[in-house]
């Protein structure tokens, strides 16, 4: 494959995978290891980190970055039954969007100017979608919306997408597009601060 993508004039960049929880960075590791031909494995590194230091440990590094955001994962709900581990959760869901925001914060501080952040969660809370957005535009003024309306156009037959959602696209689940909650949105860093 590599070979193939030299010959197209195309070469792989580098890509860094992180993630803080032990458990979920060896389902990673595995799952790369299943999926990526070999030949690409050299061009992909894992790392353990607190995503909310990466930014101050590689200021500037990355043209893309994508925050798959820790959140309260509404779906998971309709499946659990255990009742005793509701107010457990509500805590902790109410304590998400400070940490989604360092995230997304210190993802912003290792974009090179001119990259592009995804911010994706699987929730339909304002809380960690709207407003956590909202939080970030107005904290960094090097930092604008994408939109996404072309790409509205182009998966809402495949997907149910909530109105009213401002700078990004927020997926619910019907009966016959059972698919999300999912949220998501693009940001661009512009060249000048």
């Amino acid at each position: 494959m590599q070979k193939n993508l030299e010959r197209l004039g195309l070469e792989p960049g580098h890509l860094l995978c992180n993630e803080y929880e032990p458990l979920r960075w060896q389902w990673l590791r595995e799952t790369l290891e299943s999926f990526i031909p070999q030949d690409l494995r050299n061009s992909i590194m894992t790392s353990e980190l607190d995503g909310r230091i990466i930014g101050q440990l590689q200021p500037e590094m990355f043209d893309k970055v994508l925050v798959d955001a820790p959140c309260s994962n509404d779906r998971s709900w309709l499946f659990a039954s255990d009742v005793s581990q509701a107010a457990l959760r509500l805590a902790e869901r109410r304590a998400l969007p400070a940490l989604q925001i360092q995230l997304l914060s210190s993802a912003i501080k290792s974009l090179r100017p001119g990259g592009s952040l995804v911010y994706s969660t699987c929730t339909l809370s304002k809380a960690e979608n709207c407003d956590v957005l909202a939080k970030i535009l107005d904290t960094f003024d090097n930092i604008l919306p994408v939109d996404l309306s072309e790409i509205v156009s182009k998966v809402s037959h495949e997907f149910c997408l909530a109105a009213g959602t401002q700078h990004g696209l927020l997926v619910t689940p019907t009966l016959d597009k059972p698919w999300g909650p999912m949220y998501v949105a693009k940001l661009k860093k512009t060249l000048t601060a």
